[in-house]
């Protein structure tokens, strides 16, 4: 029947039972590669909503003209029912306040409208079900003719706020089709100033405040679709419009001072991700800058920080495979996840190892990813403290779950403190912290080794060296030397800063000193007597934690000490006049990859310096791939498969190998 029958139908009904006294729906066993869509019966704004649901072929769905729904649950609590209409018979289903909110609002007055929404189409107390289903969710979005992100209802905000959005993306220049505008149009953006006062910071977190920008299934349900509409209660505008304005906002630094940075961030993630699903490989991002760049967003079931970014990622999809089974915990999933990267030759996972926010039913090595204020190892891409170097890792099988990997120690700490905890107090209040444990950081390590604190040494270390010298081209970050002065201007001078130092730290981090003088920047937790340690095929450094009269060690999390940024600690220092820079690549994104520069011809190699030239035949430079990549047995590898544990012994290096728990 076609949408017009379908509508005479419905009107021809009379609905007399009291919606209270209807049956609940009783959903169907569905058919392998199906999925239902809900037909929302035609209406006034104000009349009950009434639904037909039907079940669809997947294989055919894009004969079927659907669209999908993006949207928050919200609380279970107090669920609102609505009426379901099959073959003349009345049911119910019950649905979330949030959806039944918007129902309304999608609703047409004289015609049906078919869309996938998720809640009411997956039988939610089927597991076989709701496994399979998971699994079809890209298929289902991308084959979609719309997806609609429902957004809530309008406040008196809402229209000032979306004003200034369009406006904000109305003024972005766009080279040709790219979504990519030029460095001079984000300078000139970037430089502009706006008049930012109250009813302008409070228009805009009404929009960017919106649980939505938070869900993490959205990337999913955004990513993949043909086109996207975004609704506020009767207010309609395009999803690209919207986000992409949001973006602009990002970039002017006179918003960035005055308005949430936090929540502007994590509105337009969704904005990359899909320009990364369009443009790159499914491999662009790996597990570390997957999970380092969705750590804000929030999902009820914590399997779901796996399951719902399986699409982002080529790996994860073969690695894992959503199971809602009560069997099936979380502390399994993110074990799971982590052996596999392992035994895979892929020790990335451990840069988000934090003692702190670990789980107490994994090991120390197994991160937690659904831990939201998480810091990963937050370092441009051109920095390896471990050399681009091969991991030898495997994990043992016994009563526990213990990792071995070879490593290198390089000190121990005597003293520690960690950085200001993170609060609702103004950005003022905020700096004048940062200024006071700053002094009070100098002040505790000139007590302790007797000699001035290097100013130089500090600011490379909390800034991770990304500045305009670490790049062979044109970027826009400070010098070194604004750098150093920002981080003296903290200690020296009694004015309070107008630039927060450590946005990346958050809470979770802290400044520590070895025994050797030494400082060094690493995740919250650390104590006086922990080791800091290199472990092959690892980019940060990490802080470790002996376990007394047992010969293993828990991990502690990711680390960074002074002068050993660029595998000084494996390699040794760099001969002059070499230098490590990053190199623009020519991908859909402007990857950046590591590089020697020469200082005095401003030549620039790819080979390390301190390394013999590779064998021609051992490694290819892909152009349309980010990264350079080593022919080593049967497969491309992405680090130097030279750079072995016996090739550093062979050096004189004491290797060690450690055990985890």
């Amino acid at each position: 029947m076609d949408d017009e029958g379908l509508s005479r139908e419905f009107e021809s009904l009379d609905i007399k039972a009291p919606i209270s006294e209807l049956p609940p729906y009783i959903y169907t066993p569905i058919e392998v590669g199906h999925f239902r869509v809900v037909t929302i019966l035609p209406g006034a704004f104000e009349d009950d909503i009434q639904i037909e649901i039907t079940e669809v072929d997947g294989n055919l769905s894009q004969e079927l003209q659907y669209e999908a729904l993006s949207y928050v649950w919200g609380s279970e609590e107090k669920p609102k029912k609505i009426y379901v209409i099959e073959r003349g018979l009345q049911s119910i289903v019950s649905v979330t306040q949030n959806l039944a909110e918007a129902l309304p609002y999608l609703r047409h007055f004289d015609a049906p409208r078919k869309i996938f929404v998720d809640a009411i189409c997956i039988n939610q107390n089927d597991t076989n079900e709701k496994n399979e289903q998971v699994l079809r969710m890209a298929e289902i979005y991308r084959k979609a003719s719309n997806v609609i992100v429902w957004l809530g209802v309008e406040t008196e905000n809402t229209a000032h706020g979306l004003e200034i959005i369009i406006e904000a993306y109305k003024s972005i220049p766009y080279r040709g089709e790219s979504w990519v505008p030029t460095i001079r149009s984000i300078l000139a953006m970037e430089s502009k100033t706006y008049q930012v006062d109250s009813t302008w910071i409070n228009a805009i977190n009404d929009i960017v405040f919106r649980p939505w920008f938070r869900r993490l299934w959205v990337l999913q349900e955004i990513s993949v679709s043909k086109t996207a509409i975004v609704i506020i209660g009767k207010k309609k505008m395009s999803w690209f419009s919207l986000v992409a304005g949001i973006r602009r906002i990002c970039w002017n630094k006179s918003i960035l001072l005055q308005a949430n940075t936090h929540a502007l961030w994590t509105a337009q993630t969704a904005f990359e991700l899909r320009h990364i699903a369009n443009f790159c490989p499914e491999s662009y991002y790996n597990l570390p800058q997957l999970y380092g760049g969705l750590r804000s967003f929030r999902c009820k079931d914590d399997r779901d920080k796996i399951y719902a970014t399986r699409m982002l990622n080529t790996q994860l999809r073969n690695w894992i495979t959503p199971d809602y089974s009560e069997a099936n915990i979380t502390s399994h999933v993110y074990t799971s996840l982590s052996i596999k990267s392992i035994k895979s030759k892929n020790t990335s996972s451990l840069r988000h190892a934090n003692f702190s926010s670990k789980r107490s039913d994994t090991p120390s090595w197994v991160p937690n990813w659904a831990f939201y204020d998480l810091t990963p190892w937050p370092a441009f891409e051109c920095i390896s403290i471990s050399a681009n170097s091969v991991a030898k890792a495997e994990i043992l099988r016994g009563e526990n779950l213990v990792l071995s990997i070879d490593g290198l120690e390089i000190g121990q700490i005597i003293s520690s403190c960690d950085f200001p905890e993170r609060s609702d107090a103004s950005i003022y209040d905020r700096r004048k912290l940062e200024n006071g444990f700053l002094i009070s950081f100098k002040k505790l390590y000139e007590d302790i080794t007797n000699k001035p604190l290097s100013i130089d040494h500090l600011t490379r270390l909390l800034f991770l060296d990304q500045f305009k010298e670490s790049y062979q081209s044109p970027v826009n970050l400070r010098s070194r030397e604004k750098g150093r002065t920002r981080i003296w201007e903290r200690i020296e001078s009694p004015e309070v800063s107008q630039e927060m130092l450590w946005e990346k730290w958050s809470s979770d981090g802290s400044l520590f000193i070895t025994q050797e003088g030494r400082i060094g920047v690493g995740a919250k937790g650390i104590k006086v007597g922990d080791t800091v340690c290199v472990l092959l095929g690892t980019d940060p450094a990490f802080v470790i934690r002996a376990l007394e009269g047992t010969g293993r060690h828990i991990m502690i999390g990711w680390c960074a000490l002074e002068n050993i940024l660029y595998g000084e600690a494996l390699l040794g220092t760099l001969p002059v006049p070499w230098q490590a820079v990053c190199t623009l690549k020519t991908d859909p994104f402007g990857k950046h990859l590591p590089g020697w520069r020469n200082k005095e011809t401003r030549e620039v190699i790819y080979g390390d310096p301190r390394l013999p030239e590779a064998d021609k035949d051992m490694y290819c430079e892909w152009e349309d791939t980010p990264g350079r990549f080593y022919w080593h047995g049967d497969e491309w590898r992405a680090e130097d498969p030279r750079l072995t544990s016996d090739f550093f012994r062979a050096r004189g290096l004491d290797i060690k190998t450690f055990e985890f728990v």
